[in-house]
């Protein structure tokens, strides 16, 4: 079993506004304010580029060798982050399902991935 850490945030000061309600993207917000989700993912250029809802291209890929064909999926990024290398994708939920699949996929589609050259990844926070 891994040891439990506390964070302690790299700002000098309370936000006390993160205090007031109890939602998924106010979670999200404190996270990359208090820069936990840049020391989590050991990227200190990590910015805030993506949220809300998107639509596929047409992606193709295969499950279990059957080859699955998909054009106009929504999918609800939560918060996703762009830094020097790398685009990460947050869903905030208490377990992975199929919405990073999907987000994780599209971002690897070449209709999007040419327009950047970067490694993408999915978490939950």
């Amino acid at each position: 079993m891994t040891e439990k850490k506390i964070y302690k945030s790299k700002l000098d000061f309370k936000l006390e506004t993160s205090l007031v309600g109890n939602s998924e993207m106010q979670h999200l917000d404190f996270g990359i304010a208090s820069s936990l989700i840049r020391s989590f993912l050991d990227d200190e250029s990590l910015v805030l580029t993506i949220r809300g809802r998107k639509y596929t291209p047409k992606i193709e890929f295969y499950v279990n060798k059957h080859k699955i064909t998909e054009e106009s999926v929504q999918t609800e990024v939560d918060a996703g982050y762009e830094g020097r290398n790398q685009v990460v994708l947050i869903e905030a939920k208490n377990a992975v399902n199929q919405k990073c699949y999907y987000q994780t996929t599209l971002l690897s589609v070449p209709a999007v991935a040419d327009s950047y050259k970067k490694e993408s990844q999915c978490s939950v926070f």
